[in-house]
């Protein structure tokens, strides 16, 4: 009995699993670019809260903070797991060119760079995908410290007065 192993299958569900982590990186980035823009209004709630003293200006940095963070860990993960799928599909596309020689007997370099052609191709998704991931990530990132910042200096004010 012999135990056979669906290269092509496993090749196509890392495939899947990269456009899955594409779409969910491109999901994430724009919700949280919408909800950064709506941020504004956010910070200017929790301001006046504190000038009413509904809540201590810790508590609203806090708040807000958990705000402007919230989803990033997202692409966070998809930037993680980009390359190590693209690397298991590289894995399956050898291991599938590596079958065909051992089927076919002879060296068919047609036969043989299709799956060296499918696990390059996989590589270079799993990079693409970290890649989309880690640059909306620290811009998003970026904007949210931005938005801190301006919380820092609106607290600050308040103290003065």
């Amino acid at each position: 009995m012999e135990f056979s192993i669906q290269y092509p299958i496993l090749h196509k569900l890392i495939f899947y699993i990269l456009g899955f982590l594409f779409f969910i990186t491109v999901a994430v980035a724009v919700s949280k670019f919408l909800s950064l823009i709506q941020a504004q209004g956010y910070l200017y709630k929790l301001i006046s809260d504190i000038k009413n003293n509904f809540i201590s200006p810790e508590a609203a940095y806090y708040d807000l903070e958990d705000y402007l963070n919230s989803k990033l860990w997202l692409l966070g993960l998809c930037a993680t797991l980009g390359p190590l799928f693209g690397l298991l599909g590289t894995i399956f596309g050898i291991m599938m060119s590596f079958h065909t020689l051992a089927q076919k007997g002879t060296s068919d370099i047609t036969e043989v760079s299709k799956g060296i052609a499918d696990a390059l191709l996989a590589t270079a998704e799993g990079i693409g995908v970290s890649v989309l991931a880690l640059t909306f990530y620290y811009l998003l990132k970026a904007k949210a410290d931005k938005i801190k910042n301006k919380f820092k200096k609106e607290i600050s004010n308040l103290k003065r007065v």
